[in-house]
C-alpha cells in the first residue's frame, strides 16, 4: 500500500449464530466487491446458506455461546483464514446484525489514507481508570473464580444501587450517583475500592501474567491490517499463559485481544469502526431503528449494529437505501485520534 491511490482490498469477517442468510446476504451485497467470510455456528440455526460471489461461509465451524472463549477462537478462525488468502489489505470483523454505516468507498478512502494497523476501542485496568475496574476487573483480574466473585461483589458495592450507564470505548459502563449514596453506601462505595484495586496485581490479581503487564479492554468489534494480522497471530502463540487465562474468564472477546494489541506495540492504533446505542439496555446494545439512522451518521463510523435481522425492518431497509444512494461518492474522511498509551 505504497502507493496512496492505490485500491484497497478488505475483507470482513463475520461472525454468525443465527438464521441470518438474507441478512448477511444484504451486508454482503453492501461491501461488494470486498470479500465476506463467514463463521456460522450451525448446530444453532442449521439452516443456513448463501450462494453469493463474495461469501465464504467456513467449513468446519465451532459451536459458539456468548460470554465464553468459543467467540474469540472463532475470531481466530476467521483471521486465519483470511490470512491463508492472496491479496488483501485489511480484515474487518463484523455481525450478522451489522451494516455499513456508510458506503464502503468511504471505509476504504478512510485505509487508504490514515493506514491503521489496528482500529479498536481500547481502555486501560488500572489504578487511574476506577470506572472500568470496578466494571470490568472482576471478569478479567481475579486469579481464581472464588477471587473473581469477591471481585463481582466489591464492584457492585461501589456503583451501588443508583447508577447512569454510560458508552466508553464500544461497552457500557455504570457510573455511581455518589450524591444518592448515603452515610453506609458510601462505606460500602469506599471498601468497593480498596478491594477492587487489590486485585490489579499479585497475589490476589492474574496481572502481571508473564511479559504482560496490564489488562487492557474494550469493543468486540475490531479491524487490523494483514501484517497486524499476522503478528496478532505470532503474540498469540507466544503468550499462552495469557490465553489460558482468559480461557476462563468471564466475556473475554472484549479483553483478550485488546490486550494482546495493547502488548504488541503497534505504530498505529486508531479507534474502533462500530456505533451502538446502549440507551437504557442492560445486556447489549438496543436495536437500531428508523430514529437511530440520523445517530449512526453523526458518530462519524463506519459499520453499526444491531440492526434486525428481519429483512424488511424499515430501519434496515432505509439504511440499505441510504447506501446506494450514497455509493457513488465517498463522504469526507475526518482523521480519527490515536489512542494513546498504547
Amino acid at each position: 500500500m505504497s502507493n496512496p491511490s492505490a485500491n484497497i482490498a478488505i475483507v470482513f469477517g463475520l461472525l454468525s449464530c443465527r438464521s441470518s442468510s438474507a441478512a448477511i446476504s444484504q451486508f454482503a451485497l453492501a461491501v461488494a466487491p470486498h470479500k465476506v467470510l463467514v463463521h456460522h455456528d450451525f448446530s444453532q440455526a442449521p439452516a443456513f446458506s448463501i450462494e453469493q460471489d463474495n461469501v465464504v461461509v467456513l467449513p468446519n465451524p465451532e459451536c459458539t455461546g456468548w460470554g465464553d472463549w468459543s467467540l474469540v477462537s472463532a475470531t481466530f478462525r476467521l483471521i486465519e483464514h483470511a490470512l491463508a488468502l492472496k491479496e488483501w489489505d485489511y480484515f474487518q470483523l463484523v455481525s450478522e446484525s451489522c451494516l455499513p454505516a456508510r458506503a464502503v468507498a468511504a471505509f476504504e478512502d478512510y485505509l487508504r489514507v490514515q493506514r491503521p494497523d489496528v482500529m479498536i476501542d481500547l481502555q486501560p485496568l488500572h489504578a487511574g481508570h476506577p470506572v472500568n475496574v470496578m466494571n470490568y476487573g472482576w471478569r478479567y483480574l481475579p486469579r481464581t473464580p472464588r477471587l473473581a466473585r469477591l471481585a463481582r461483589k466489591a464492584g457492585a458495592w461501589w456503583i451501588g444501587a443508583s447508577w447512569t450507564v454510560q458508552t466508553v470505548c464500544g461497552g457500557h459502563v455504570k457510573v455511581p450517583d455518589a450524591t444518592r449514596a448515603g452515610p453506609a453506601g458510601g462505606v460500602l462505595r469506599w471498601l468497593g475500592h480498596a478491594v477492587s484495586l487489590a486485585f490489579l496485581a499479585r497475589p490476589a490479581g492474574a496481572f502481571p501474567l508473564g511479559g504482560v503487564r496490564e489488562c487492557w479492554v474494550g469493543g468486540q468489534w475490531f479491524g487490523v491490517s494483514r501484517s497486524a494480522a499476522s503478528r496478532l497471530c505470532m503474540q498469540r502463540a507466544a503468550t499462552p499463559q495469557l490465553e489460558a487465562h482468559f480461557r476462563r474468564c468471564h466475556i473475554p472477546d472484549e479483553a483478550y485481544v485488546q490486550t494482546l494489541v495493547a502488548h504488541t506495540k503497534f505504530a498505529r492504533v486508531l479507534p474502533g469502526n462500530h456505533s451502538t446505542f446502549w440507551d437504557g439496555a442492560k445486556f447489549g446494545p438496543e436495536q437500531i431503528t428508523v430514529e437511530d439512522l440520523a445517530r449512526i451518521v453523526d458518530t462519524g463510523k463506519f459499520f453499526a449494529r444491531k440492526f434486525s435481522l428481519d429483512t424488511h425492518c424499515p430501519a434496515r431497509q432505509q439504511q440499505l437505501a441510504y447506501l446506494r444512494s450514497h455509493a457513488p461518492a465517498a463522504a469526507a474522511i475526518a482523521a480519527p485520534c490515536q489512542v494513546s498509551g498504547v
